[in-house]
């Protein structure tokens, strides 16, 4: 089945409390998750309360947080809470201030401080 597929199939999942299907898809969407997608899925998984698809969201967007910002329009889309989560995943992940540049990314209108990989 391809992406698109099982997300609306996740949604449906959701809707009818499906919990079984709904982990089965959310699991199998987070083997789609690129550069391209990945803003759209972060916010479907907080839509429909998927955790790992969320927390795999939002590794990938910390992880890749230097090139997507310039290259994404959906990064305008984050809050300011999302944009600071994402944040907090690469301090976790990626150890702090150790070393790393720090730049201002805009995101949902606010500005928000993020790491950049040296």
């Amino acid at each position: 089945m391809q992406a698109e597929g099982l997300v609306d199939l996740l949604q449906i999942a959701d809707q009818y409390q499906l919990e079984r299907l709904k982990y089965l898809c959310e699991r199998k969407i987070i083997g789609y998750v690129d550069a391209e997608n990945v803003v759209n899925l972060h916010l479907l998984s907080e839509q429909v309360q998927a955790p790992d698809l969320a927390k795999h969201t939002l590794e990938y967007l910390a992880k890749n947080w230097a090139v997507l910002s310039e290259q994404l329009q959906g990064v305008a889309s984050l809050g300011k809470e999302q944009t600071e989560r994402i944040e907090r995943v690469w301090r976790k992940r990626y150890g702090g201030d150790d070393g790393k540049a720090q730049s201002s990314a805009k995101a949902g209108g606010e500005e928000a401080t993020v790491l950049n990989e040296s």
